[in-house]
């Protein structure tokens, strides 16, 4: 029963992995549709900073001078940017899946599995694929 229980578990948190991941792809094409360009980046060293293109990883600019430097490229140059922290934060608010029968413990630790270490081997290997 306990064997079911984790395949069953794993099965859940690999669709939820993947409705995650459309959830994230959506909401950015979403913006994108709109004229705006998600990026990254921010402070690099003690007074450098950088901004990339989320998409390609692309520096779209960079320098020094700490937060006074970067707020003032961000005021000359990004009208249509936007950081991809705020705009999918609350993505990771969903709490993970629960399989009943199963103790949260090993819910959580099978999650982590499944994320952080398992290959796709692995994952078939455990599923019997």
């Amino acid at each position: 029963m306990t064997d079911q229980l984790v395949r069953q578990h794993i099965r859940v948190i690999l669709r939820f992995e993947e409705e995650h991941d459309q959830r994230h792809e959506d909401l950015l094409k979403d913006y994108e549709v709109k004229g705006h360009r998600i990026v990254s980046g921010g402070q690099t060293g003690q007074d450098t900073w950088d901004v990339t293109d989320y998409r390609t990883g692309e520096t779209i600019v960079e320098g020094d001078g700490g937060l006074e430097g970067y707020a003032k490229a961000v005021e000359e140059h990004g009208e249509m940017w936007l950081h991809i922290d705020p705009i999918t934060m609350h993505l990771y608010d969903i709490p993970d899946p629960a399989t009943p029968g199963l103790p949260e413990s090993l819910c959580e630790a099978l999650a982590m599995w499944v994320r952080d270490q398992a290959s796709d081997e692995d994952i078939d290997q455990v599923l019997g694929g």
